[in-house]
């Protein structure tokens, strides 16, 4: 069991992206794990037109209930991203920065996410922020874990976010599963023993 969650969900035409990392790792991270899917999905349901604020706000209450419960001092790191039809993604949370391969332009830039880690405090109210920015048509973008940037080589250089960012710039005109397989391919020869996700969003479409 990981600490590492992803989802995609739709629900009424309207599409959300998540991604966050438990601290540490074992059964216990794989429990908040699970703990904050179920958290996030209940909220959707319900709070399905509120902004990725308004819903992180309302998962946070109810994973630092929870983490208590367990007796543990568990946190996550999460950005969940609301995806509009015309492209535009509104987003909240911190959690890595978020890589976004430019079709026009053929370069890479890197996206800061802000906010507050989810589960330390009961309320977390005023400390999150709403982010901004928009796919156009052959734009990718990337979210991913901090397994991938902090695997080492044989020397014990990190692969780094650089290297994500290296390999976006290379293959990001491609589609999805060919930069997957890059991404995939170029850590190849790195290891650690933290979970590795990541994600890979494209607009299609002219």
């Amino acid at each position: 069991m990981g600490g590492d969650y992803y989802d995609v969900i739709s629900l009424e035409g309207t599409h959300w992206i998540i991604i966050g990392d438990v601290s540490g790792h074992g059964v216990t991270a794989g429990l908040v794990m699970m703990m904050a899917q179920t958290a996030i999905h209940a909220v959707l349901e319900s709070h399905l037109h509120d902004p990725p604020v308004k819903v992180l706000e309302l998962v946070n209450r109810t994973l630092y209930e929870n983490i208590r419960k367990l007796g543990g001092s568990k946190y996550m790191t999460m950005t969940i991203l609301s995806c509009q039809e015309n492209g535009e993604f509104f987003f909240s949370g911190l959690h890595q920065d978020i890589i976004v391969y430019r079709e026009g332009s053929g370069e890479v830039e890197r996206v800061e996410t802000n906010g507050m880690w989810i589960g330390v405090v009961e309320d977390i109210n005023g400390m999150l922020e709403l982010g901004q920015f928009s796919l156009n048509p052959g734009d990718a973008m990337l979210l991913f874990t901090d397994g991938i940037t902090e695997a080492k080589n044989e020397n014990k250089e990190m692969f780094s976010i650089d290297g994500l960012v290296k390999v976006l710039d290379e293959c990001g005109q491609g589609p999805v599963d060919q930069i997957a397989g890059n991404i995939l391919n170029a850590i190849d020869d790195y290891s650690g023993d933290d979970d590795i996700t990541f994600m890979v969003v494209k607009r299609c479409g002219r």
